[in-house]
């Protein structure tokens, strides 16, 4: 699927035109994801990226036995710390709010900031109402190991499709449910250059993929959830930031502000119900057999 470049008459009035938005929302709504290009200046994401590589040498240390694997993951979420890196500036780009406002609905809820290198293995996010804005910093190729989704999968997935592995936080799709969506609708890789957004809806089906080059394959991603979702989560952010991230007329921000020391600790971490709703809702939420594919 084709990556969505803002033309530049769309570039200066910082929003797509009604048409090519029609066009984002329907590929967004058919395939469960979606790259933008072309929708911020990669200069601003430099410095971002090099800290993050640099903290991504320290977090590996520990881990060195562990290199030989074909895929590693560890969690690196925004750097709100360091304010004058300007990760304020990922979670208000104007091009993703227009999108996830005609996706969610108005005003969606900004819950989380995060961004890591995810391990193999098909999963969702159980049935979430929420999109996951995923900033790529450097460039996805099947060689650097660009996420696979299943184009399709949040239309009918549910929760008895899942086993659970380690904890009831990590759950993956049942592998005789992943064999038989392949036989029709295999997965692919996405690609998107350094500075596009890959949108992803939490319901598709993906995974983390080997990097085969010397490189990290860092990407950071800010999370959306549409209000009446009513979800737990709230961003972590550090005491001081608090004029960088404010509620706005295209989103609102969930934010709980912590001492420095506490926001480091809790940075790199995502809760067991940053994703939870506060309403009551049966296993069928969102649910389709696979049959009616």
């Amino acid at each position: 699927m084709p990556a969505f470049i803002p033309t530049e008459q769309e570039r200066a009035a910082q929003q797509f035109s009604p048409d090519t938005l029609f066009q984002a929302v329907r590929a967004f709504n058919r395939d469960g994801f979606l790259v933008m290009e072309d929708i911020m200046d990669t200069s601003v994401l430099d410095g971002i990226r090099d800290f993050l590589v640099g903290e991504g040498d320290d977090i590996r240390k520990p881990h060195k036995a562990e290199e030989g694997r074909a895929t590693g993951n560890f969690l690196q979420a925004a750097p709100a710390h360091l304010p004058e890196l300007g990760s304020d500036m990922l979670y208000k780009n104007p091009f993703v709010l227009q999108v996830i406002n005609a996706y969610l609905g108005a005003r969606p809820q900004f819950i989380y900031t995060a961004g890591n290198n995810a391990t193999k293995g098909e999963r969702c996010d159980r049935g979430c109402i929420q999109v996951a804005a995923q900033t790529v910093l450097c460039d996805f190729t099947p060689e650097s190991g660009a996420t696979e989704v299943w184009p399709g999968s949040h239309r009918f997935t549910a929760i008895t499709d899942h086993e659970e592995k380690n904890s009831g936080f990590a759950m993956e799709i049942r592998s005789e449910v992943v064999e038989k969506r392949r036989e029709t609708h295999p997965p692919v890789q996405v690609p998107c250059r350094y500075g596009g957004v890959f949108l992803r809806d939490m319901r598709l089906w993906h995974a983390g993929m080997p990097n085969s080059t010397h490189a990290d394959r860092i990407m950071l991603a800010c999370g959306y959830t549409a209000r009446w979702y009513q979800c737990e989560g709230t961003v972590k952010l550090p005491i001081g930031t608090e004029h960088l991230y404010q509620s706005s007329d295209l989103v609102e921000v969930m934010s709980e502000f912590l001492p420095l020391e506490e926001y480091l600790n809790m940075r790199n971490v995502i809760t067991p119900n940053q994703f939870q709703t506060r309403l009551h809702l049966d296993d069928g939420c969102g649910r389709r057999d696979i049959e009616e594919m």
